[in-house]
């Protein structure tokens, strides 16, 4: 995927006020990410893509629910 550098910027911004409001928890399901950040699907999904690549975040899943925890 090529994005541009706003894109790209808004993308970081996202991923980190994300990492920033999971400290408050030990791990989050995907509504609980957008009631605390109030990001569109899009925007929540390339923020926790990013987050993932970085090593940043983890996921797991337990039953019907896949949860997202910090890692470190």
């Amino acid at each position: 995927m090529n994005l541009n550098k706003d894109a790209k910027e808004l993308i970081k911004r996202n991923s980190m006020l994300l990492c920033s409001l999971m400290k408050q928890m030990y791990h989050y399901t995907f509504n609980e990410l957008q009631h605390i950040c109030r990001l569109g699907d899009t925007d929540l999904c390339l923020a926790i893509v990013r987050l993932l690549q970085e090593g940043k975040l983890q996921q797991s899943r337990n039953g019907q629910n896949v949860y997202y925890m910090l890692v470190g």
